[in-house]
């Protein structure tokens, strides 16, 4: 791996991103404030989609602090790492998401929640405005829903009377005349007209009945309230996520690549870095309108690359490894495995062992062995899961390997075992010469 110098890289702020005209004016007396502080964060990683009207998107990005947060230990040269970066070691970052959902602005672009009334009045006409009913087609409803006509009236002379409306020809246009003396006689809009008169009440179950009457057949809800609200109330989430680490130094500690099995050079003679090192802490804080606020966190040890002991040659890697010491709880792997309420031990999702390359060297090869543990558990109760000792073969240029030829002598054909990564089912594959157990085992291997 070549050697590269880690240089300082440009993080733009969120005043990019974010201008102070998308603000609400009712914060106009925070935008000097908001100004600098939008300054004062950078960020990295921005991903976003949003809606072609507005009503929902979604971000994600990382917040930079100009410098990483460390602390060494003692001077030791071993340091606890605030959210360290792992694209650049300068600096720690910090995941941050938010989503917002609110559907109205996907039919109202200028909906103020503020101004909004949640009465029946209020989700009348917001009603009316989401379904961009016409005046004309607001009587007719009515009339259809709610004209009883009395003493041989028709339902439009009906509607005049109820309405108190002196209309003396109502011309070759009925619904225009109607609309016409509404605003005269009444001074209000037809539809405020037809909501005092045929829907409003003093009695509110009454009066949402009606309501629900009215819109039933226009909507795809039989309770307009609910329908409204769920448009009307926005839906959020936002996530932060915070980890630590502890790094250390390259005579304790050397970072491996992870294909390779080689050390990864120096790119900082000054910070020594990229370092080895492993998480031990991760936690997630959240809010939403479902969620409330809350944390959770996990406490659990993993390498965040495979590193070599000094120069011994010897590989370790850890993935979640944790510690069980409470009498009263458990870690949920020592419940899946049905230990009793008092376990106490340790838990490793995976753990590694790789043995040096020149323990194993034949014919200027790279072969070598690993020792290896799959959804370890030592503690209460015994040992439970898989230990393994596997051999890791020297690849050519496509990366496949030929071990078995030089060092063994088979009787085909052969059956091979492996477990489907899909159905999770075992498979039996009939092996008949060399070429199809090569094959079998590069195919394998890769997945």
């Amino acid at each position: 791996m070549p050697e590269t110098a880690i240089t300082n890289r440009y993080y733009p702020t969120l005043s990019t991103v974010i201008t102070l005209d998308e603000l609400p004016e009712e914060l106009g007396f925070l935008k000097e404030g908001i100004s600098n502080l939008l300054d004062d964060i950078h960020y990295k990683d921005l991903q976003y989609s949003k809606s072609t009207y507005g009503d929902q998107a979604q971000y994600s990005l990382r917040i930079v602090s100009r410098e990483r947060l460390e602390l060494e230990i003692l001077g030791t040269g071993i340091f606890l790492v605030l959210n360290p970066d792992v694209a650049d070691t300068n600096i720690s970052s910090f995941p941050v998401s938010v989503a917002y959902k609110w559907p109205i602005l996907g039919y109202i672009r200028s909906f103020d929640l503020k101004s909004f009334a949640f009465t029946p009045e209020g989700f009348y006409q917001l009603a009316l405005q989401i379904l961009q009913t016409s005046e004309e087609a607001v009587i007719g409803h009515a009339i259809n829903l709610f004209v009883v006509p009395e003493d041989d009236r028709t339902p439009l002379e009906q509607l005049l009377e109820d309405l108190s409306l002196v209309i003396p020809d109502l011309g070759t246009d009925p619904s225009k005349t109607i609309i016409e003396a509404i605003e005269s006689q009444l001074n209000v809009k037809p539809e405020v007209a037809i909501l005092t008169q045929y829907i409003l009440s003093e009695d509110l179950k009454e009066t949402k009945e009606k309501l629900n009457s009215f819109f039933r057949a226009m909507l795809p809800t039989t309770d307009l309230e609910s329908y409204l609200k769920e448009l009307v109330i926005p839906k959020y989430s936002a996530t932060l996520e915070l980890s630590a680490g502890i790094e250390f130094p390259r005579k304790l500690l050397q970072p491996v690549d992870e294909q390779t099995l080689e050390v990864i050079p120096v790119a900082d003679e000054d910070t020594g870095q990229p370092k080895a090192g492993f998480k031990f802490a991760e936690a997630s804080f959240y809010a939403g309108d479902t969620t409330g606020i809350g944390y959770s966190l996990d406490l659990a040890l993993s390498s965040t690359t495979p590193a070599m002991i000094g120069n011994t040659g010897l590989i370790i890697e850890i993935e979640n490894l944790k510690v069980d010491l409470s009498e009263s709880r458990n870690i949920p792997e020592a419940d899946r495995d049905g230990r009793s309420a008092d376990f106490k031990g340790v838990y490793a999702e995976y753990a590694a062992v790789t043995l040096p390359e020149k323990w194993f060297k034949n014919n200027d090869t790279a072969d070598t062995a690993r020792i290896s543990a799959h959804d370890l558990l030592i503690g209460n109760g015994g040992i439970s899961g898989k230990i393994a000792l596997e051999v890791l073969l020297e690849e050519d240029e496509k990366g496949d390997t030929d071990y078995y030829q030089d060092y063994f002598t088979l009787d085909y054909p052969l059956s091979a075992k492996r477990t489907d990564p899909t159905t999770k089912k075992q498979v039996v594959t009939k092996l008949n010469n060399h070429a199809e157990l090569i094959a079998h085992y590069n195919i394998d291997k890769k997945i």
